[in-house]
């Protein structure tokens, strides 16, 4: 195989060529923008499109005069957790410091900070708490150890890989958040830390 064959880029029609160096371009942004945590933490992300997704919801949305593309990637993220709050039943912080028998709503955060539990912000300044994490009066078991082996900041982004990381060794593969519902925490915690091992591939 010669040099040329090796370095020459896929041929594309001229209207996925634009669309390429559109998303290129926003990328290319958006890497410049993260800072070190970041960028360490999109590294770990086990899919090219969660690695994205991670940089969208953890960069400052654009302004007016934000590169098209960027400002396309963002609201593809925008639209990704509008599907994802129309399809998965969440509760309020209220009803999940009820559901766990908590006293104060700063008790509820007290376990977001520590990442026992999953809290998604939401553009009111409140949180959806997904119902399916909710089991017999405790958040289930294993969440904060998938989380830390997975190694991401983003609670969006975290959601995200729940739903779509799967063990690779099974028949017919469960998703992070099905092996956790089910109590089967060692083998989400192989999946996870696999995922992590990955790259990001």
């Amino acid at each position: 195989m010669t040099a040329q064959a090796l370095t020459a880029p896929a041929l594309l029609s001229p209207t996925r060529q634009a669309v390429f160096d559109r998303i290129s371009a926003a990328a290319r942004a958006m890497v410049a923008q993260a800072s070190e945590s970041d960028i360490l933490a999109t590294i770990a992300a086990p899919t090219g499109t969660l690695a994205l997704a991670h940089l969208i919801t953890v960069l400052p949305a654009p302004d007016a005069t934000a590169d098209e593309g960027l400002a396309s990637a963002y609201a593809g993220a925008a639209q990704w957790r509008t599907d994802y709050l129309a399809a998965v039943p969440t509760l309020s912080a209220s009803d999940a410091q009820a559901a766990l028998g908590l006293r104060s709503t700063e008790a509820l955060r007290k376990r977001d900070r520590a990442g026992t539990i999953l809290a998604l912000p939401l553009a009111s300044g409140k949180f959806a708490y997904p119902a399916w994490q909710f089991v017999d009066g405790r958040v289930v078991g294993g969440l904060a150890g998938v989380r830390e082996a997975l190694g991401t900041d983003s609670a969006w982004a975290f959601a995200g890989q729940l739903e779509t990381i799967r063990a690779s060794d099974e028949a017919e593969p469960r998703t992070l958040r099905s092996m956790l519902v089910v109590g089967d925490v060692t083998a989400a915690l192989q999946a996870a830390s696999a995922a992590a091992d990955s790259g990001g591939a």
